[in-house]
């Protein structure tokens, strides 16, 4: 059997404030949620699974920097931090 998967993402981006030129352009607070399933999963669950997230991006000189914080619906939480691009 193929595995099958879904993947849902809404977010949200708001500039909160512009960077010197010499390092970059702006700093934007970002927020998102996800909701997925997977079919096939060894351990299945019982239900949609579901993340939030929210952070900081700031494009700068060097790319895009990301920092922030993300939990999940069955109690799992993680700090991240990302040079590069975001989508």
């Amino acid at each position: 059997m193929e595995n099958q998967h879904f993947l849902g993402r809404v977010g949200y981006r708001q500039k909160i404030l512009p960077l010197p030129p010499f390092i970059g352009t702006n700093v934007y607070l970002m927020g998102f949620g996800e909701i997925g399933k997977m079919y096939g999963d060894p351990f299945p669950a019982p239900k949609l699974s579901g993340d939030g997230t929210i952070g900081m991006i700031a494009q700068t000189a060097i790319g895009p920097v990301f920092i922030g914080t993300s939990a999940g619906d069955t109690g799992h939480y993680k700090w991240f931090f990302q040079l590069g691009k975001v989508f």
